[in-house]
Order: C-alpha cells, then sequence, then structure tokens
C-alpha cells in the first residue's frame, strides 16, 4: 500500500517539492564571508572565563560577560508540609550582602530511602540535576540576621517526593562599562553585535536596562570614523519581546584599527545583573576560491536503530527519503556503533570524540573542561555555528552549547516533534546564504513515546508484511509498539526529506556535507529489555551513520565497523582542519575515498550497570566484560547475540590486556581534560528541561 505523508507548511512551500530535484551541477560560486575575529573577554582586558554562556528565551551565545553566580546556601532533606517547602538557610558571606532579588532558588527531590540519611542526601544532590524554580517561592530575612533567610517554595505542581534539597544562588553585579583594546577592521567587514536580557528569576521587580555600544576607530584619510553609536536602546524586563536578543550588524571604515566600548546602566536599581553582550564578531569577506564544502549539517534523530531503516535492510519501507537523498547519494556506514546508548553521553562522544569512560562526568561538560568540542574546531575556522534541538538530555547546561554562536532548545512537545527543528535549520541557512554554516539538528521524533500522526495511522498495521520475520523475537505485547516506533521513523524521513529539498532550492546541496546518525537505538524486548540504556545488544547499540556532499562517494557501502567517535575527526578531516587534541576516535575520510579500514580495529562501548562493566568490538567479534566475567558474541555466525561463549584460557590474557590498555588511556585522557575545579555538584537546570526529561521518561 502507497501511503505519504504531507509535511505541515512550516518550512515554506519549497519544502514540498517532490523528491526528485535537480542538482545543481556546479559548486556554488556565491561570494562567502567569514567570522576573523570574535571580541571574546581577553579583548576587553578581562580574564577569560571559561566557555561563558548566557540564555535569553530559548536561544544561548556566548558572551563577554556572563552574570557570575555564587553558592548562596543550601538545605537539605527538607520535608514538605502542606504543599511547601520552608527551610531557614545560612548565607554565605559573598551571598550575604545581596539583595533579595539578586537571589534564586532551585530544588531537588530525593528519594524517602535516603532522606533520613544526611550523608546519602547530600551525595543524592551531588549527583542529580536541579531544577530552578521559575516562581512561587519568597526569600525574608530574619530580623536579627541579615545573614540568613528563610525560604518558602509553592511547587507549581505535585512533586514526586516529599523531601526536597534546596539551594540558593546569588547573582553577582557585572561590570557597566567594557572597552575593547584595538583590533583591525578588514577590507569589506562589518561588525556584528547582539545584546539583551539574561534569565534572572530571582529578581523582584522586572529590570529596566539601558544598552549602548560606540566605535571608535582611525584609518585611512577618507574613512576616519570618531564615534559611532551602534547600539542606543533600553530594554524592560515586562515589556514584550525582551526575553529574545537583539542583533546589529554595522559597516565600519575598512581598512582601520577600531575600539569598541560596551555600556550597560540598570534605569531601576544601583546594580546591573542580567545585562549582557553576545561576543561581538568581525566578518569579512572570505579570500581566495569558495572551498568545496561550504557548509556542514550534521542531523541526528534521537533513537533510531539502524536496522528498521529500509536502507539497512528493514522489511517495511519506513526511510524512502533517507534511502533517495542520503544513503544513494553517499556513502552509508553499515556497521556504525554508538559509545553507550543514552542520549547525553554519546552526544558527548558525538561531539567530544571521547569514549565514554573518557568523560569526566558522563555526558556534561565543565565549562572549564579542556576537552575541545566539534563546534569549537568549525567556530575557530571561521564557521558559523548553531544548533537547534529538543533539549531534555542534549540541553545546553549540560554543556552542549559550547561552541555554538546560536543554540537553540525548542522544549518536548509530544506532538509535532522535529518540525520546528527542521523549520529552523532551514530558516538559519536562508538567513545566512554567504556563511560557512556548521548546523546540528537534533530531535526526538523517533523516541518514546511514539506518537505520530493520524494520517500516518493507517502505515505498518499488516500482519503479513515482510517486516514480520524481522519481528520473530520480539514478544507479541512489545509488536504494536514496533508498529507505532516505525511509523514516528516514516514521519522522521518526511521531515529531513522536506529540509533537504530546502537545501536544493536554497542551491546549497551541492556544496553542503550532510552527516546523519543517531545517538543510540531502541529495544523492544529482544533481550528480556525494552527501550535503551541498559543493556549492550545490538538493538540498543547499532546506528545510522551517512555521509553525502563534496567529494563523497554515491551509493557505496562501507561494512567495517565504526563508532560515533569517529564522526568528528572525519568532518574535520574533509575540512582540512587539525583533529580534537583528545579525540579517540579515527577519520574515516581515507574509507570515504576508497582506502579500507583496519577490519578489526577495537571499538569500546558501555551501558548503565552498577559496576564496571563495558564491551568491546574486534570486527563480528563483540567481547563483554561483565564485572570481569568476559563473554564473546559472534555477530556473523549469531547475529541475534543468543549464543555467547566463554573465551578460552589462551584467549583471555590478549583480551583483558587489550582492555586493560583502554581503561588506562581512558584514565588518563579523563585526567588530562577533566576540569581542574568544579562547584561540587551539578549544574541546575530550568523547568523546562525538566519537564522534558519527564515526558521521555528520563525522570
Amino acid at each position: 500500500m502507497s501511503f505519504v505523508i504531507r509535511l505541515p507548511l512550516l518550512l515554506s512551500a519549497a519544502v514540498l517539492l517532490a523528491a526528485g530535484c535537480t542538482r545543481a551541477p556546479e559548486p556554488d560560486r556565491r561570494p562567502l564571508r567569514t567570522v576573523t575575529q570574535r571580541l571574546g573577554a581577553d579583548a576587553f582586558g578581562l580574564a577569560p572565563a571559561p566557555r561563558a554562556v548566557a540564555q535569553i528565551g530559548e536561544e544561548a551565545r556566548p558572551v563577554v560577560v556572563a552574570p557570575t553566580v555564587v553558592l548562596a546556601g543550601d538545605a537539605q532533606a527538607v520535608r514538605m508540609v502542606d504543599g511547601k517547602v520552608r527551610a531557614e538557610i545560612a548565607l554565605a558571606p559573598a551571598a550575604a550582602a545581596l539583595p533579595d532579588g539578586a537571589l534564586t532558588l532551585s530544588y531537588q527531590t530525593i528519594p524517602e530511602v535516603v532522606a533520613h540519611l544526611p550523608a546519602a542526601a547530600a551525595g543524592f544532590a551531588m549527583d542529580r540535576s536541579f531544577q530552578v524554580a521559575s516562581g512561587g517561592f519568597t526569600i525574608a530575612r530574619t530580623p536579627d540576621d541579615r545573614s540568613r533567610v528563610i525560604v518558602e517554595l509553592t511547587p507549581e505542581r505535585p512533586l514526586d517526593s516529599s523531601v526536597v534539597n534546596l539551594r540558593l544562588h546569588g547573582i553577582l553585579p557585572i561590570r557597566a562599562a567594557l572597552e575593547s583594546a584595538p583590533f583591525t577592521m578588514p577590507a569589506g567587514g562589518r561588525l556584528e553585535l547582539g545584546y539583551g536580557l539574561a534569565q534572572h528569576a530571582g529578581s523582584v521587580a522586572q529590570p529596566r536596562v539601558a544598552f549602548r555600544a560606540v566605535a571608535s576607530c582611525d584609518g585611512a584619510a577618507d574613512a576616519v570614523l570618531a564615534d559611532a553609536v551602534l547600539v542606543d536602546a533600553t530594554i524592560a524586563g515586562g515589556e514584550a519581546g525582551a526575553r529574545t536578543w537583539h542583533d546589529v550588524t554595522h559597516d565600519l571604515p575598512a581598512p582601520a584599527q577600531c575600539r569598541l566600548r560596551l555600556e550597560s546602566r540598570s534605569l531601576t536599581d544601583d546594580d546591573v545583573r542580567g545585562a549582557v553582550w553576545a561576543v561581538p564578531r568581525v566578518v569579512a569577506p572570505l579570500a581566495g576560491e569558495p572551498p568545496a564544502i561550504r557548509n556542514v549539517v550534521v542531523i541526528s534523530l534521537d533513537t533510531l536503530r539502524a536496522d528498521h531503516l529500509s536502507g539497512y535492510g528493514y522489511g517495511r519501507d519506513t526511510s524512502p527519503r533517507i534511502d533517495e537523498a542520503l544513503i544513494a547519494r553517499g556513502v552509508r556506514f553499515a556497521d556504525a556503533s554508538t559509545t553507550f546508548p543514552r542520549t547525553d553521553v554519546a552526544h558527548l562522544s558525538l561531539f567530544s570524540g571521547l569514549t565514554h569512560d573518557a568523560q569526566a562526568t558522563l555526558g556534561r561538560l565543565e565549562p572549564g573542561s579542556r576537552a575541545k568540542l566539534l563546534a569549537e574546531s568549525l567556530r575557530d575556522a571561521g564557521f558559523e555555528t548553531a544548533a537547534y534541538t529538543e533539549d531534555a538530555l542534549v540541553a545546553g547546561s549540560f554543556g552542549f552549547w559550547f561552541g555554538f554562536d546560536r543554540f537553540v532548545e525548542r522544549a518536548f512537545v509530544e506532538r509535532g516533534r522535529g518540525v520546528a527543528t527542521f523549520a529552523d535549520g532551514a530558516r538559519h541557512l536562508a538567513a545566512n546564504p554567504d556563511r560557512r554554516s556548521f548546523l546540528f539538528l537534533h530531535t526526538y521524533k523517533t523516541h518514546d513515546p511514539y506518537v505520530s500522526d493520524a494520517r500516518s495511522h493507517a502505515l505498518f498495521t499488516d500482519p503479513g508484511d515482510p517486516a514480520t520475520g524481522f519481528h520473530r523475537r520480539i514478544p507479541p505485547a512489545h509488536r504494536a509498539e514496533v508498529d507505532a516506533y516505525d511509523r514516528t521513523i516514516r514521519e522522521a524521513d518526511e521531515l529531513l526529506g522536506g529540509f533537504l529539498d530546502e537545501l536544493e532550492r536554497q542551491g546549497l546541496a551541492a556544496s553542503t556535507l550532510v552527516v546523519l546518525l543517531s545517538d543510540h537505538g531502541e529495544a523492544f524486548g529482544e533481550h528480556a529489555v525494552a527501550r535503551h540504556g541498559t543493556a549492550f545488544h545490538q538493538e540498543q547499540l547499532h546506528v545510522p551513520l551517512v555521509f553525502r556532499g563534496p567529494g563523497i562517494p554515491e551509493d557505496e557501502t562501507i561494512d567495517t565497523p565504526v563508532s560515533l567517535v569517529d564522526v568528528a575527526p572525519t568532518i574535520l578531516d574533509l575540512l582540512g582542519l587539525a583533529p580534537l587534541p583528545q579525540g579517540m576516535g579515527i577519520s574515516l575520510a581515507g574509507a570515504l575515498a576508497g582506502d579500507d579500514l583496519e577490519p578489526d580495529r577495537p571499538i569500546f562501548f558501555g551501558w548503565m550497570s552498577n559496576d564496571d562493566r563495558m564491551g568491546m568490538r574486534l570486527g563480528s567479534v563483540k567481547l563483554i566484560d561483565a564485572g570481569g566475567r568476559l563473554a564473546l558474541y559472534d555477530l556473523t555466525a549469531d547475529p541475534d547475540e543468543v549464543a555467547p561463549r566463554q573465551p578460552g584460557a589462551d584467549e583471555v590474557a590478549p583480551l583483558a590486556a587489550r582492555l586493560a590498555r583502554h581503561r588506562e588511556e581512558a584514565a588518563a585522557t579523563r585526567s588530562r581534560t577533566a576540569a581542574p575545579d568544579t562547584d561540587g555538584g551539578a549544574a541546575p537546570i530550568p523547568e523546562r528541561v525538566e519537564e522534558s526529561l519527564r515526558a521521555l521518561g528520563y525522570l
């Protein structure tokens, strides 16, 4: 039965072009601009804060100075009484003099089983995220001591525990005026500024801030600019549009030496706390011939197991657009593995090139970490870097926004997942036709709960369809879930196809490297486990990986096992850029050019467990180390992984030695890249991120 899903009219009518769009016959030769300089904290004579980022609304950007947040005090294992949480908190000296409006509250529910153990409650607070209280709390000083406050929280919805940990943070004043060192304005260059009011949940009164930016340049006699006012605006926190970035682009005389002065002044109190300036950027024409690869687009379809794509041999027609527009026009890696079947850990492996056990904190990156990310490398090479995600475990506050000029988080929605993500991506490319862009798109479209449009419900319901043989090991209780899952894949495929059509319409397809992948797969009871994260079988580890773009052969398949840690080094190699300094993967660029990969190269992975369990692929052989007990699977002879064997005495020593070497390498990398200091606990997450995590089943 033929069934076509029509996209909502959100990407534009052009997205609905027929699948057979004509490819651009020649490389795109439109003039390109590149970011030649970013004026960060050091350009303004400030000690550079590691990866300073500020979020306004759904979008985060790197900033010259981020509001400084200090831990003001905490209270642990506080009982809820009559729907309220009330506690007295002693303030740290750095926060005692702050006004009440500079204090913010976050909270965390803890299990009753540890509530009566203070040490356990403290340990729980160290390991789990706090939720920012966006409202419903009060702060009062004790009459005779300004260093102590009484906090009362009234949650907006019932909590899943009657015991909570509380944290107060204080927002320190920021410098009202910043002046840069001289910088060179190149010929044809322009200056780009962004500014606004960052999140300031503790403020009682709505802030009102005046922003002013002035450029002073000197150059040739006919191109002298004494003072140019680039920004002169006031933003009131209570006004519509206050929670968004405001952008200014200004052409300055060139060539010239310029200085930039940035000022922010509070009109409602003595101190400025929420005013931020995005890192100013100098943009100029790119010299020489346009590069073959102008843009890089990485698309992550969360929870997409490779063997449920028709282009990977699945019996159902789940991915016709992916098959036609990517696999048939690019290179498919038939045996790609995630490093860890959980969204945050796998995506950190993707961006950092680190295996799970080399990450200082699983799935989290501290601002002070010495690990460099793919987005940071491309940013430093002059790319415009942008990410559009659906938060939850790819939230910026977990470290995923580092390196992106724009990091936009759409809150999780049950229906319509992916639509805004791909629309955002298409709009971004259309708005930056003269830039080299790195674009990361991430959607939970195929993640549980498997929700599809009503028009898709007729798909994949025939008990006699070709996929039934594939489902032979899936318990009957899970087969309806498989059908629903496959329908979400078909809709994700249609959304992705619409985005690729938009690349064609914009004339970017021939000059854009597109990488399609997933973070992990999904289990449906094949090994008595459902969903993902908790086991090592292929249904959770095997992910799609497809490259399409300039210089990439068409309609080719590479069967040699590869890993998500290989993606970043491959992209950087294809662009002629240096590899990530801590990367543990290899470049696949040679394989894309026809070279052979090492067939028995070790590929490492892990999964959630109570002990130090991990696995290793050596070609078709899969080694599982479960707390020192080794088991081997032969994926060629036993693709269903039902007949593990114990290695012989002559096999154990070399296998154990190879695992031990990897653990030593991972530990050394972890030590070398870990942040030199930390505040001793996970950063608080916005309420909408907590809601997304709950909707996806992580909380």
